[in-house]
């Protein structure tokens, strides 16, 4: 059985969720006001504390069926709004209520839905945890569950436009995303590749991967989200 195929079947995205969540929340509380206050690279409309504004508030939204009325971006303002003169420990206590709730939700929807708000999740805790120059999750469970969301993601769109198919591999893993033959083939870690896909690598640095065939095809196309004008470093 693949890697994905084994995850798919064993790994409790509610449970991973909830690790993931506590552990964030547990090196958030060590942190004095400057470093809440620190822009985040990766995201930098937003303070380290906005980000966790944005997660608290998307469990919020989803536990009420809330999904933004066509308008995510929006949505994800309201969120991070929502909490403005909030402390931290008010917007995590806000989130300590609704993530029983919402981490359920994972477990009753399945892997296919349940790696894509942990694969959130894990890119923004990378993304804070970067901003604050402290050591990330190169190679873990949740990593390979947030390269399987956005992969799952990356597959689904190529098959909307009718791009064809290209394959990523990322060692011990491959996997064809799209459908036809493949046209291109890109090799990187799964680290490289789940940032790339969320929009956490520049055009430049996505160039670097080590690609045979149509890359210029596919390198635009491995995010859903804009890719960003500098090289992020994390």
């Amino acid at each position: 059985m693949s890697g994905y195929g084994l995850r798919s079947e064993t790994v409790d995205c509610g449970g991973l969720y909830e690790t993931i969540r506590a552990d964030f929340v547990a090196m958030l509380r060590t942190l004095p006001v400057e470093q809440l206050e620190r822009c985040v690279g990766a995201t930098p409309e937003w303070r380290v504390r906005d980000v966790v504004a944005h997660l608290a508030g998307l469990t919020e939204d989803l536990n009420r069926a809330y999904f933004g009325e066509g308008d995510p971006d929006g949505m994800t303002r309201a969120q991070v709004d929502r909490f403005r003169d909030s402390s931290l420990e008010e917007i995590i206590q806000a989130w300590d209520r609704e993530a029983p709730a919402f981490e359920e939700g994972l477990r009753l929807f399945g892997y296919q839905v349940g790696n894509h708000f942990v694969g959130d999740l894990f890119i923004h805790v990378t993304d804070v945890r970067s901003a604050l120059g402290l050591a990330v999750d190169h190679d873990s469970v949740a990593l390979w569950t947030t390269l399987d969301w956005y992969l799952d993601a990356l597959d689904a769109s190529l098959r909307d436009r009718g791009e064809g198919a290209f394959k990523a591999i990322t060692a011990p893993e491959q996997r064809v995303v799209g459908v036809g033959s493949v046209a291109a083939t890109v090799t990187a870690p799964a680290f490289e590749i789940a940032r790339a896909c969320a929009g956490r690598r520049s055009a430049g640095q996505i160039a670097a991967f080590a690609w045979t065939g149509d890359a210029v095809r596919f390198q635009p196309l491995m995010s859903q989200y804009s890719t960003p004008t500098a090289d992020v470093i994390d």
